[in-house]
């Protein structure tokens, strides 16, 4: 007994319906990381921990050579989740060797304005954000001589941004531990 046209019309909309539910319910898990960063519950400087571990140099081997690769990351995180809220890298480009400073930083940013970086409360200077995804927004930051040598002999960075709902935030790392 073949089914009837009303049993395969039935059986297409409970698929369909299953279909639409299993969608929601993925893009609703897929969601909750980038909710969670939005700016109007945050970030806000007050609500994150200041690391006290200095600028840890990481290296490790490159694959099919004798070279090492190194870095040095700080961290800025949440106090109560411990989610990242910004991180700071230094490390040498890989085309010339050049050091560069990549920031990854939260969701909710106003991308067009860029971030701002002053070491000691000197001038800040603007760098675009180059990119964004589901973790952040990424700016990369050639350390030319001037900026080098002032975050050797700094004992602050300020790193300021504009969140899309409206005022600016600045995350203060310190610099211990930059030079060594």
């Amino acid at each position: 007994m073949s089914p009837s046209k009303g049993d395969v019309v039935m059986g297409i909309r409970v698929l369909a319906g299953a279909a639409i539910v299993g969608a929601l319910l993925v893009f609703s898990v897929a969601a909750a990381p980038a909710q969670e960063m939005q700016p109007e519950s945050g970030p806000e400087a007050s609500s994150v921990d200041t690391p006290k571990l200095g600028w840890p140099l990481v290296c490790r081997s490159l694959e099919n050579s004798s070279e090492k690769a190194c870095s040095m990351t700080l961290t800025l995180a949440t106090k109560e989740r411990k989610q990242r809220v910004l991180a700071a890298t230094v490390l040498r480009d890989k085309r010339d060797g050049r050091p560069i400073m990549r920031l990854s930083l939260p969701h909710g940013l106003m991308l067009p304005k860029g971030v701002r970086l002053a070491v000691d409360g000197g001038p800040a200077e603007t760098y675009p954000i180059l990119t964004a995804d589901k973790n952040g927004s990424y700016a990369i930051i050639v350390l030319d001589d001037k900026l080098e040598a002032a975050l050797k002999s700094g004992k602050i960075i300020i790193v300021s941004v504009e969140r899309f709902s409206g005022g600016e935030v600045d995350f203060k790392l310190p610099l211990d531990g930059f030079a060594e």
